[in-house]
């Protein structure tokens, strides 16, 4: 049985209360060199402190809001805060699977900046960020070497996608169905054991997973209700219709670019008798957890992002 003042501090900490009242005791509607911005995680304020300096020359004072719902309700509280309407303010969330969900008619999403994918992780998987990631931490360069790994990356990366197409459409399936989470399935925890081994130690192919090859196997996984036929076939036609780097759960993508990038620097480390025109060592110590913090700079700004921050913060 839970402890009711345990679980109220809980919800208290996760509440968007917590914020709102950091920024309503750091701003100075005053200062006109200061601003503010709010995000998800704080994973994501590397990256968006990253990206904002690069384009404004500035580091923002940035707060971290736990979960998107409360990134929102932030927003939805200063807009009526017309002390603060001045104040150059940024917020960032993660598309998630919201293009099937109706939209939300209180969200001014013009005010808000919403990823291109899923999430931060989807710009793991793009061409742009492997090519950058062997010039600056293997030193490879244009040549036969990495034209291979970059082919190699491509043909893993597409059976990948495909294996693992039926986790995703379920996942976007209780989205749909269960929009406010309540079935709190443990999504990390079980899909992360799933996908403990993603690609073979040879760097030569990807593991099949049983336990989610069909619609039947993925819901006993989770222990869910049954999602209904058509809605799954309409989800599968999505996914199969569009680029899996960028519909596809950011998690999933990341747990990859990990796997490969690990394996890859075992088997770059051997050179020649491994088949490279050479040996290359890497130049940063690899850290899975970390690997969006760590390619950050390695990733290409979207033109998006750029707009949103000319628009909102320049």
């Amino acid at each position: 049985m839970s402890d009711p003042f345990l679980e109220n501090l809980r919800v208290g900490r996760n509440s968007y209360r917590i914020p709102l009242e950091e920024f309503l005791t750091r701003c100075d509607p005053n200062n006109k060199d200061e601003f503010f911005c709010f995000v998800e995680a704080d994973e994501d304020k590397w990256f968006y402190d990253s990206k904002i300096r690069g384009r404004l020359s500035q580091f923002p004072y940035t707060i971290t809001c736990r979960k998107k719902e409360n990134v929102l309700s932030v927003h939805k509280h200063l807009q009526n805060k017309r002390g603060y309407a001045m104040v150059r303010r940024g917020f960032f969330v993660d598309r998630d699977f919201d293009d099937h969900l109706p939209p939300d008619p209180e969200v001014q999403w013009d005010h808000i900046y919403k990823t291109p994918g899923h999430s931060l992780e989807n710009f793991l998987t793009q061409p742009t960020t492997l090519i950058a990631g062997l010039n600056d931490i293997f030193n490879m360069q244009k040549g036969v070497d990495l034209d291979i790994v970059a082919n190699l990356f491509e043909r893993l990366l597409d059976t990948y996608h495909k294996n693992i197409l039926h986790l995703n459409v379920f996942l976007c399936c209780q989205q749909i169905s269960d929009p406010a989470g309540k079935l709190k399935l443990l999504i990390n925890d079980k899909t992360q054991k799933v996908l403990q081994n993603i690609i073979t130690n040879d760097l030569t192919a990807v593991y099949n997973f049983p336990m989610i090859e069909n619609k039947i196997a993925v819901e006993g996984l989770f222990a869910a209700p049954t999602v209904d036929q058509n809605l799954w076939n309409q989800i599968c036609s999505f996914f199969n219709e569009n680029d899996h780097r960028f519909v596809g759960r950011g998690k999933f993508e990341q747990l990859f670019f990990a796997d490969f990038m690990t394996l890859l620097k075992n088997s770059l480390d051997g050179g020649k008798k491994n088949g490279w025109s050479k040996s290359y060592k890497s130049q940063i110590q690899l850290v899975k957890k970390d690997l969006l913090k760590q390619f950050t700079d390695r990733i290409l700004t979207p033109a998006c992002l750029i707009a949103y921050i000319d628009q909102e913060l320049g």
